[in-house]
């Protein structure tokens, strides 16, 4: 039998900082500011078992690295959770022919950068860019939100 060691404040703060994906906070939001702000604090505490971060970064990769769309599709399939890897298909065959198509190439750039994105009035909660590619001379950060 294993006992689970709760986590320190450290570690709780250093998860703030590495946020899960928009999509699972901004259903958190609510009418009522201190509603919206226990929910996420809860969401906070307990992280969703489903999460898309795992096909985000597959997806990343094909743009920054140049991974085949074979390998990325590939890596979908490894992905454990079944209902992630089937959202991971749907996503991955909608985004790849358009990132063809408008032949976009990512760089590795950025990767510690947090954007600030409301949700609500006064609410802004942390979300990091899936990629960032050069569009006009001007580098351009992606958000992938499945």
């Amino acid at each position: 039998m294993s006992l689970k060691i709760p986590k320190t404040a450290e570690q709780r703060v250093d998860e703030m900082r590495r946020p899960p994906s928009l999509a699972n906070w901004v259903r958190l939001n609510d009418r009522r500011r201190d509603e919206t702000a226990l929910r996420i604090s809860k969401f906070v505490l307990a992280k969703p078992r489903d999460a898309l971060a795992q096909v985000y970064r597959l997806l990343a990769d094909y743009v920054t690295l140049g991974v085949s769309a074979a390998t990325t599709r590939s890596g979908i399939d490894l992905i454990l959770n079944p209902l992630v890897r089937k959202l991971g298909h749907e996503i991955a065959t909608a985004l790849i022919p358009w990132l063809d198509k408008n032949e976009i190439k990512g760089l590795r750039a950025f990767d510690g950068m947090i954007e600030r994105y409301p949700i609500g009035r006064n609410i802004m909660i942390p979300v990091r860019p899936t990629f960032v590619y050069n569009r006009g001379g001007k580098l351009t950060p992606v958000f992938i939100i499945g």
